[in-house]
């Protein structure tokens, strides 16, 4: 839950707008047998972009 929450749509959300889509998403990791224990692996994938000046 630490990482999700600082995603950057859940940042920008209002407060409980924010306390609520990440009470969802505790309740769903929670209702899944491979997240219900708490810890999991989360795969992430980084798009880079790199800008070179002509």
């Amino acid at each position: 839950m630490a990482t999700i929450a600082t995603r950057a749509g859940v940042l920008v959300m209002p407060e409980q707008e924010q306390d609520a889509t990440l009470g969802r998403i505790r309740a769903f990791l929670a209702s899944r047998p491979e997240t219900a224990r708490g810890e999991f692996t989360l795969p992430m994938l980084t798009g880079v972009l790199r800008v070179r000046r002509l």
